[in-house]
């Protein structure tokens, strides 16, 4: 019995040692890579200046409305029976947006009507926003206008219309 269990012992030892050696030698190559992250300057918005329509005045008999528009460069004309009288100077609202040096930016303005009211609840509306926007960031801030069209109806109320919440402008990184 003895001489059986020894020869089974060589000859396990025999068949794991060729089992071994017909098993091709596995080689390994391991490589790492960097990770990394920028983090750039947040984009800064600020509104230095409101739209002013200027003191409009109409015409006592106009049956037909008319409309202050100011343009985001800085022009303004009048439509219909509206004028703009000589001691006010329409101007558009500013804007200062700021940021990454060389960054492009996309600005978001409002497309719904606005509504301007005066204390006695009289309104008009503000709509056709648009603006000069470059929508690049140079190497200082960049200041932009923002103009639209103001609708004057036939017979507006005297007084002083206001809206301060809704000229809501948005710029983010392209």
């Amino acid at each position: 019995m003895k001489k059986l269990t020894l020869f089974f012992a060589i000859a396990m030892i025999a068949l794991t040692s060729k089992t071994f050696a017909q098993t091709p030698t596995q080689q390994e190559s391991t490589a790492t890579a960097s990770s990394t992250a920028t983090v750039i300057t947040p984009i800064s918005l600020t509104n230095d200046t409101g739209i002013d329509f200027g003191t409009i005045a109409i015409t006592a008999d106009a049956a037909a409305a008319g409309t202050v528009v100011i343009a985001s460069d800085g022009n303004y004309s009048t439509t219909g029976e509206v004028s703009v009288t000589a001691n006010s100077t329409p101007a558009p609202a500013t804007f200062t947006v700021s940021g990454e040096d060389t960054y492009a930016y996309t600005t978001v303005l409002p497309t719904t009507d606005i509504t301007l009211s005066d204390e006695a609840a009289a309104t008009m509306i503000l709509n056709n926003i648009s603006s000069n926007a470059s929508g690049k960031i140079g190497g200082t801030a960049e200041t932009f206008n923002v103009g639209g069209t103001l609708n004057v109806t036939a017979g507006q109320a005297a007084g002083t219309y206001t809206n301060t919440a809704d000229l809501a402008v948005t710029v983010y990184y392209d």
